[in-house]
């Protein structure tokens, strides 16, 4: 049942109604049971113009309405439908009164994504001010793509027929909010034009990619992702019968089960003697490896993979430690992972982006419907404000 404050809340904001019908015949005495439905009403709105004085954006003898954009967005950027499947559904609910074209669709999502840019500010500013911004990235395909000239500058789009070319999606996620990015190549050129992480002096939660080991301010402000660590330990005890890695792995998962128990308790800090344990529990780990290692002929299988896991482990105790020696650091990279989902989602139904500025446009509609979500704001209805001038985040 709607809960009554929230109803009056949708009531208030226009969308929802509150129809009753009263089956008591005027009794005091009774309960209330809700049926939640849907009316789709076709409106015609008529605007009369003097003669000559007619606004630009009533050229046309008919224009489709804010709450017609704002359903073909969502549907689109969130939804994951595609072109032709849209067409059919606005056409159906409008019995067959709105025919949408690839252009018309395009024109809305390219005048959506200029409009954002107040709202990527707010978003880009609350990632910047975390203590924690986890970072990942991942390739899609557009039939465009970019090419700097030697200073990395005066980009020109590049298109070749019947090529589509793999370019890089990145996303920056915190608790509250989402950036997506899209660049020519995944590479430390992109990171920088992003712009984010070069303004940023807190940790950065990644799959150990070392190119963002050039960003933040702080000495430890990094946290490798735990679960990124578990996946090539079970390689190298599934696949290549490191035995060692089973405890390695064991190790970790222990720790992270130390944490998560506190979290619990509302324990925001790792007791001290137990860090210090988990601390040298971490390099006796990696002096066991060793000791294994130096037994095994460097030709055998499973030997390269081995090596250099605990070189990683040795060099980069601090990244991988941070997460117990800083709660607010999460084990995994997860969020980030979990994000970039939806942009695989988007390329199995729709196939590559048909132009760069089609994907740009995407990137940015995204990161504000994903942060919209992670806020609890309604989609339909915060789309429907942009599109009519009226801010949302700011």
């Amino acid at each position: 049942m709607p809960e009554s404050e929230k109803l009056k809340e949708m009531i208030a904001q226009g969308i929802a109604r509150e129809e009753i019908v009263d089956h008591t015949g005027g009794s005091d005495d009774y309960v209330v049971k809700y049926i939640v439905d849907i009316d789709i009403d076709i409106v015609f709105t008529k605007h009369l113009f003097k003669r000559g004085e007619v606004p630009r954006e009533y050229n046309n003898e008919v224009t489709y309405g804010d709450s017609v954009k704002a359903l073909a967005l969502l549907l689109t950027n969130e939804c994951y439908v595609g072109q032709e499947q849209l067409t059919k559904i606005l056409s159906y609910l409008s019995s067959g009164i709105i025919n949408m074209t690839d252009a018309t669709l395009f024109k809305w999502s390219d005048d959506f994504a200029s409009s954002l840019s107040n709202e990527i500010a707010v978003i880009k500013r609350d990632l910047q001010n975390g203590p924690v911004i986890n970072v990942d990235d991942s390739p899609m395909h557009c039939t465009q793509t970019l090419i700097y000239d030697e200073e990395g500058q005066n980009p020109e789009t590049k298109s070749e027929k019947g090529k589509s070319y793999q370019v890089t999606t990145r996303t920056y996620v915190n608790s509250d909010s989402v950036i997506y990015t899209v660049n020519p190549q995944k590479d430390i050129d992109g990171v920088e034009r992003d712009g984010i992480l070069t303004e940023y002096d807190g940790v950065i939660c990644h799959d150990h990619d070392t190119k963002f080991y050039n960003f933040g301010g702080r000495r430890d402000g990094h946290g490798d992702c735990g679960e990124h660590l578990l996946r090539t330990l079970k390689g190298l005890e599934e696949l290549q019968r490191i035995l060692w890695a089973t405890e390695a792995r064991q190790f970790f998962k222990d720790m992270n089960d130390y944490k998560n128990i506190d979290l619990d308790d509302s324990v925001t800090s790792c007791d001290p003697i137990m860090l210090n344990q988990f601390e040298n529990m971490y390099d006796d780990l990696v002096a066991a490896g060793k000791t294994q290692l130096d037994l095994m002929d460097k030709k055998a299988f499973g030997y390269d993979g081995f090596n250099a896991m605990l070189n990683r482990l040795a060099e980069y105790k601090t990244p991988y430690m941070l997460f117990m020696r800083d709660y607010t650091v999460p084990f995994t990279n997860n969020a980030a992972e979990r994000a970039l989902r939806a942009e695989k989602n988007k390329e199995k139904i729709s196939g590559c982006f048909r132009s760069w500025q089609g994907i740009v446009n995407y990137v940015k509609v995204r990161s504000f419907i994903t942060t919209l979500k992670m806020r609890g704001l309604n989609l339909l209805e915060s789309i429907r404000s942009i599109i009519q001038g009226r801010p949302v985040l700011v």
